[in-house]
């Protein structure tokens, strides 16, 4: 890059992995955050694929015993709803 530093160390390359694990970090924050109420700690000196494992495992274990918030949502803008004559539901 020509506006970048000499002695930056960084890049500006960004790929699909930047994107998914900025994803997966967010959601993991949100739900510590929301759900815990509490901070996402991560432990230092383990391998980086294994570093948010307990906190997925958690985080996991809560869907499976709760479900997940989103699960069952629906409103009139996500899901369109058919009416016969009478006012009553269509199932189609």
């Amino acid at each position: 890059m020509e506006n970048q530093p000499p002695d930056w160390g960084f890049t500006f390359d960004l790929r699909a992995e930047h994107i998914w694990d900025s994803i997966s970090h967010l959601a993991l924050l949100e739900h510590f955050q929301q759900e815990n109420h509490s901070v996402l700690v991560v432990p230092h000196g383990s391998e980086h694929k294994d570093r948010l494992a307990d906190a997925i495992r958690e985080r996991n274990k809560l869907f499976a015993e709760k479900g997940q918030p989103e699960w069952a949502h629906y409103c009139e803008k996500c899901v369109r709803f058919f009416y016969d004559d009478n006012g009553k539901p269509e199932c189609k």
